[in-house]
């Protein structure tokens, strides 16, 4: 995520942009830190605001005034490419003439609606009133596949020169090159938007496979699906750290029962192999709820239990997790992994900590996906990790074409 502020905002930015109710939010929680990192642009707009170059001090003043220049609509928080914002202040209408950008965004400021209402106005007849969806997303996994490789090209160039003992420098100062970092790019991005692709992998270091892999299919079935960003958003996230093809399908359930539950994955969640599949927030109060997804060939409903005989989604075994947490794990923050989900982090720790002083109690929902039918029911589960009340029973989307690009994603 980035904030930009107004003038700075692109095209292909419009259909990512975040609410400035749930970026205020986002904020706030990036204010925790002493240093926030994980949203870009803070002190950039920090410092624009005052005209000044020293860094901000990240307090309550700075904190405020980020929280007004989002409510005016000053700045917007842009979500990356491949990632959907929880709610769009714009979405895209066909018509007649091809389609246009309407504004979705409900009990806003007039000068944050002015605002975006100018934009669109600016970017449209800037771009010929074309969308910027799959287009520009294409563009950008471009961009991205075309950064892998000169990733690899760099590498193997700073390999040859380790292994010969050949050393390469500026001509000008005579400073040594590292090939890793410098070396020179074999695909250079060919526009803007693939130049933004090759930096979402170069921020994220994603995997050179899992990115192959998810631009080939998507390619596949982007004419047969209904709105390809999501698909491909979607079938990304379920491939991430999955083991086989009734876990990527549970996994596709969960993705698009959050959004019809409207929940968001909280700030700081891991996934970890011994963790829960995701622990989200809901939009209307920002309840804590675990999630466990399961996918199976028929309409099972039961889960794993641990050693001590805890069900998944109970309030026990979230307690005992979140202890485990917040003693051992905390004191690995920042120490490099190569476990699934990576070095351990602040973020991270703090949401445990949060359910460590809940004692585990929050809301247990549980996923169930037939992998043969693509039904999907969403329940509810009680502290004992027992079926509490079903909350939600729907076919899962493209359920056809996913089930293909998974079953064919195993196979490569």
């Amino acid at each position: 995520m980035r904030l930009k502020e107004s003038w700075d905002i692109e095209w292909q930015d419009l259909a990512r942009i975040e609410s400035p109710f749930f970026a205020q939010s986002k904020v706030k929680k990036a204010f925790k830190g002493t240093a926030p990192t994980h949203i870009r642009g803070l002190d950039e707009v920090l410092q624009n605001d005052v005209h000044e170059f020293s860094c901000p001090a990240h307090d309550g003043s700075d904190l405020a005034r980020v929280l007004s220049m989002l409510e005016r609509g000053d700045i917007f928080l842009v979500h990356d490419p491949g990632d959907k914002p929880f709610s769009p202040v714009v979405r895209w209408e066909e018509d007649g003439d091809g389609g246009r950008w309407e504004i979705t965004l409900k009990d806003a400021s007039l000068y944050a609606l002015s605002s975006l209402e100018w934009l669109i106005d600016k970017l449209t007849s800037e771009n010929g009133g074309a969308p910027a969806g799959d287009s520009a997303w294409w563009d950008e996994a471009v961009g991205g596949a075309k950064e892998i490789v000169n990733q690899l090209g760099r590498r193997a160039a700073a390999g040859l020169s380790e292994s010969t003992g050949i050393r390469y420098v500026e001509k000008d100062t005579g400073r040594e090159i590292d090939l890793n970092e410098a070396g020179r790019e074999l695909l250079p991005p060919g526009n803007a938007a693939q130049a933004r692709g090759a930096q979402a992998v170069r921020d994220h270091q994603a995997s050179a496979a899992l990115v192959s892999t998810i631009m080939a299919l998507a390619s596949k079935f982007r004419s047969v699906v209904r709105d390809p960003e999501t698909f491909a958003a979607d079938l990304k996230e379920a491939l991430t750290n999955t083991r086989s093809e009734g876990e990527a399908m549970g996994k596709v359930g969960l993705i698009q029962g959050k959004r019809r539950v409207e929940h968001e994955t909280a700030e700081g969640y891991g996934d970890r192999y011994h963790g829960p599949d995701d622990i989200t927030r809901a939009k209307k109060d920002s309840q804590l709820a675990e999630w466990e997804a399961k996918g199976s060939k028929t309409d099972s409903t039961a889960v794993a239990k641990d050693k001590h005989g805890n069900r998944q989604g109970s309030t026990e075994k979230n307690r005992l997790r979140a202890e485990l947490m917040v003693t051992d794990k905390a004191r690995k923050i920042g120490q490099p992994s190569n476990r699934q989900g990576g070095p351990y982090t602040q973020e991270e720790i703090d949401l445990w900590q949060e359910i460590a002083h809940k004692r585990g109690k929050k809301q247990h929902i549980s996923v169930h996906t037939n992998t043969e039918t693509g039904m999907v029911r969403i329940y509810e589960r009680d502290e004992k990790g027992v079926i509490d009340k079903k909350l939600d029973e729907f076919k899962m989307e493209n359920f056809e074409a996913m089930k293909q690009a998974i079953r064919e994603a195993f196979k490569k």
